[in-house]
């Protein structure tokens, strides 16, 4: 393990000695989404990254939720932010918007998610204390 992180440190080193950083990663691809989502993703990871001030982040997706009733859609994310050691879970959330003429810059978003099946926002989202959506919704 020691001569893994000496390894790291020294390619670290070499890489801002020979004219800045040069910093090689590796993250797994998105998950496949369908197409209506796929046609969203790239404004998407721009929107949820702008909204939580993680302009240099890697947003990486990783499922969706649809509940055709109202409309709600849940995009979940992993957020890699610099200098993508660790990792944060978040999500964008909208409700009444039909998923042909959805958004992402509109969507709400959230980090710090443990478990999206299980996060109080992301619970609230879903719960029926949301208002309902108007007519032709």
């Amino acid at each position: 393990m020691l001569i893994r992180v000496a390894v790291v440190l020294f390619a670290l080193i070499v890489a801002f000695a020979v004219g800045g950083p040069l910093l090689v990663m590796a993250v797994a691809p998105d998950h496949e989404a369908p197409p209506e989502v796929a046609r969203v993703l790239p404004e998407a990871k721009r929107s949820l990254a702008g909204q939580l001030d993680e302009h240099i982040s890697v947003v990486r997706y990783v499922g969706w939720e649809y509940r055709q009733r109202d409309h709600l859609i849940i995009l979940m994310f992993e957020l890699r932010p610099f200098p993508y050691i660790t990792m944060d879970r978040a999500y964008l959330g909208s409700r009444c918007t039909p998923i042909e003429a959805l958004d992402p810059v509109g969507m709400s978003g959230g980090r710090g998610v443990d478990d999206f099946a299980m996060d109080p926002e992301i619970e609230y989202l879903r719960s029926g204390d949301q208002p309902a959506c108007e007519e032709g919704s």
